[in-house]
């Protein structure tokens, strides 16, 4: 069990600052998303929360479809209900509204558009 919770810290640590450096970021995308499913079968929601923390943001930065990321967050956000986690809630609907609302989509990519 605590070999589980190394991975989970690990891959939050090498994959989220000095991986990313050095490693192609879907490699990185898919060790956060191990670690989520590691540490939520593991009852460490905390580490696994903060995996997703930096998947997501590294899900838009690697030009992944819009489409993708908002199923993801979609489930990340249903993950949140169930385990009742504020911290991941609040984020995706951030993250929701930051990258999803059309009217902040226009004023952030308006050349996209037009």
């Amino acid at each position: 069990m605590k070999h589980k919770l190394i991975l989970c810290r690990f891959s939050l640590g090498y994959y989220g600052y000095i991986g990313v450096l050095y490693e192609p970021i879907q490699a990185c995308i898919a060790q956060h998303r191990y670690a989520f499913q590691i540490g939520m079968q593991s009852s460490k929601t905390c580490d696994a929360i903060f995996n997703v923390l930096f998947m997501v943001p590294r899900m838009l930065e690697s030009g992944e479809k819009l489409q993708v990321v908002k199923k993801e967050i979609e489930y990340f956000q249903q993950m949140a209900k169930t385990h009742n986690h504020s911290v991941l809630s609040t984020f995706m609907k951030w993250v929701s509204i930051r990258y999803f609302d059309p009217f902040i989509l226009i004023k952030v990519w308006p050349n996209f558009f037009f």
